[in-house]
């Protein structure tokens, strides 16, 4: 007869021997791999995430305990051990984690994983992230509405990956199916020179607006730029607790609750070790207003119908 252990003994076993030193919660590790050791509970671009986290876990009957994945002399057999000897079968990996290639560089042989964010290494484990289709549609939809018609965007800097593909797709799809929309291009060049090419590149388009990422803004006012008196920007995936400008709100607080949800709950089934399939739990965004949009403007007279126009560094769409 083969030993098939019980999740929900084991959970209470757990308990009872932690009560006995103390604790009256079962552990939980958030893992990630940062260059810099600054715990994410101190990390203002992380501290919202983790506490939203810490109190679902909290009310779910665990605690959370975070590890650095670069700390020196770590290894993942090292980290594995340390793991196992505190009791701790459930991991919430957080981007960024260390990876051999596309990897997953630690055994997951008796462990309960989840990830925070699209699941990009093999093998594959559930996840939680932004709905990246809703996030720019949503936006592109409240930028038309206030009269917006020459939209750019700026991809992230991991460009490539299929969440900025699908960004990007939806994007070019919905401009092109607005009437009131004459010009949406994609930033196809060098983002690391302090946003000149980026400035050159939305001026000679007369863009209204640019969608990006934080860092879009900086750069833009970096080139002497006033916004949203010269031009004006959207931010995907900003967090309404930091930055200060209109765009999408990723809702961290939401990300990290379904991720703690989807990790306990699979640990209650004893779900461990590589899952059969991976599940990927998607938060929509809602949009903030910060007031770096453009006043809301009538639509623009309609002009005679021009062919596309491409520019180096962009690919366009121009009515």
């Amino acid at each position: 007869m083969g030993y098939h252990q019980d999740a929900i003994l084991t959970q209470a076993m757990t308990h009872l021997r932690r009560g006995a030193h103390g604790h009256d919660l079962l552990p939980l590790a958030i893992l990630h791999g940062f260059f810099f050791p600054l715990p994410i509970s101190e990390n203002p671009h992380f501290r919202e995430f983790w506490e939203a986290a810490r109190i679902r876990a909290n009310e779910l009957g665990y605690y959370l305990e975070e590890f650095w994945m670069r700390e020196p002399g770590m290894t993942p057999a090292r980290l594995r051990g340390i793991l196992k000897s505190r009791g701790i079968r459930g991991i919430i990996f957080s981007l960024p984690v260390l990876t051999a290639g596309n990897a997953l560089d630690f055994d997951l042989e008796g462990f309960c994983a989840v990830n925070s964010g699209a699941c990009r290494f093999f093998p594959p484990i559930h996840s939680v992230m932004s709905h990246p289709a809703q996030s720019i549609g949503q936006c592109v939809q409240n930028l038309v509405d206030r009269g917006c018609r020459r939209l750019g965007l700026v991809p992230p800097m991991e460009a490539g990956g299929f969440l900025n593909c699908e960004t990007e797709a939806v994007f070019e799809f919905l401009a092109r199916r607005a009437p009131a929309v004459e010009f949406a291009g994609v930033f196809r060049g060098e983002v690391n020179d302090s946003g000149f090419a980026l400035a050159t590149w939305a001026q000679a388009n007369r863009l209204d607006v640019v969608i990006g990422t934080p860092q879009v803004l900086a750069d833009l006012r970096a080139q002497g730029l006033s916004v949203p008196r010269d031009i004006g920007f959207v931010g995907l995936g900003v967090s309404l607790a930091l930055d200060a400008c209109s765009g999408m709100d990723r809702r961290n607080a939401h990300q990290a609750s379904a991720l703690v949800d989807l990790l306990v709950a699979h640990l209650q089934r004893n779900d461990l070790g590589v899952p059969p399939f991976a599940k990927g739990v998607m938060i929509e965004s809602v949009w903030v207003d910060g007031g770096t949009v453009p006043a809301t403007r009538p639509p623009a007279p309609r002009a005679a119908a021009s062919p596309p126009v491409g520019r180096r560094g962009s690919v366009a769409h121009q009515r």
